[in-house]
């Protein structure tokens, strides 16, 4: 089971599941058929396991082993089943977000964006309430397209949130850019082992400013552009340095308000930053109460380092995880 931040349907899964019976060979509307089914997972020992997530199947695949029987009695041959092997694809609830498809032209009805996204959710997938200040949403400002995911990950963005989905299987949000405040400090010895480092210093895709675009429209139809802009101070990179000026410019779609657009560049601009930081890949004991996003602590010989998970695969029998963690570059050369 693999998570992966940055993706609008985050978590996927690989399983394979061995059945000597031959009783769950997927058929079209058994509990294995790829038409709807879920699986929920759990984690843990014989002391007591944690969920993990439900998954909708994608695709099942079986492969079925038979062994002859000739009757000493006639010689009748009979083909007796040695039962079957069947590897399991699927992804989180997202997907079936995706593709409950919006088909009217809807706009936002509810006052609030917390509630529109409960009311996108409704019928489709649970959803718990996120700890989250909200803020008020104007209704006639902007049409959804058909993809009612995207319009649920678009009204997350105006809070500065992902969407994500919980153990349970509840939609709910968490911030992009949390507080570096860690939430498992990884132990130290053997029990965590740094796998490698990747880092590039590649100009390409790197921005030192964001422009968000949105539009204003009002009661009596007048449509007034809105811009948010945010620059990048960093030194070496800093817009106008020797770097130049390279903006990043994307659709803040939902925004409705100069605050909005402005905030949509700010958090866009704090993402940027992060994604330049070393990617530490660790190998640690199984924490299955850990979610991409968190943030953590990595024993180093000076101090511990703190970073950012940005994907984790779970075993899913008894082992190590691998987790890939965003590490401020300045922080991780002092520490070591």
């Amino acid at each position: 089971m693999k998570i992966t931040a940055g993706q609008s349907v985050r978590s996927a899964l690989s399983l394979t599941i061995v059945d000597p019976t031959g009783n769950l060979r997927p058929t079209a509307d058994g509990p294995l058929s790829p038409y709807g089914s879920e699986i929920e997972l759990r984690g843990g020992s014989a002391q007591g396991t944690v969920p993990l997530g439900w998954y909708r199947i994608g695709s099942a695949d079986p492969t079925e082993g038979y062994r002859v029987y000739e009757s000493p009695i006639d010689g009748a041959v009979t083909y007796v089943s040695t039962g079957v092997t069947v590897t399991l694809s699927g992804s989180d609830r997202a997907e079936k977000v995706r593709l409950d498809l919006l088909v009217n032209g809807e706009q936002p009805s509810k006052p609030t964006v917390l509630a529109e996204i409960a009311r996108l959710l409704q019928g489709v997938v649970p959803w718990q309430a996120p700890s989250i200040a909200d803020k008020s949403l104007t209704a006639t400002a902007v049409t959804y397209d058909s993809d009612r995911l995207k319009a649920c990950t678009d009204l997350a963005a105006l809070l500065a949130c992902d969407l994500i989905f919980t153990p349970t299987g509840a939609a709910t949000l968490v911030r992009k850019v949390p507080p570096l405040v860690s939430v498992w400090d990884l132990p130290r010895g053997s029990s965590s082992v740094i796998g490698s480092i990747q880092t590039s210093m590649s100009s390409d895709d790197v921005h030192n400013a964001v422009f968000a675009k949105a539009t204003s429209t009002d009661f009596a139809g007048n449509v007034t552009p809105l811009i948010g802009k945010a620059y990048d101070r960093t030194a070496g990179i800093a817009w106008g340095g020797p770097f130049g000026r390279v903006p990043l410019v994307i659709d803040a779609d939902l925004a409705t308000t100069q605050a909005d657009v402005d905030k949509a560049a700010a958090d866009e601009l704090a993402m940027e930053q992060r994604s330049r930081w070393l990617i530490v890949t660790v190998q640690c004991v199984c924490n299955f109460a850990l979610e991409v996003g968190d943030v953590v602590s990595i024993p180093m010989p000076k101090r511990r380092v703190l970073g950012q998970v940005t994907s984790a695969d779970w075993p899913l029998t008894q082992g190590p995880m691998t987790i890939t963690v965003a590490v401020d570059p300045f922080v991780w050369e002092n520490a070591q």
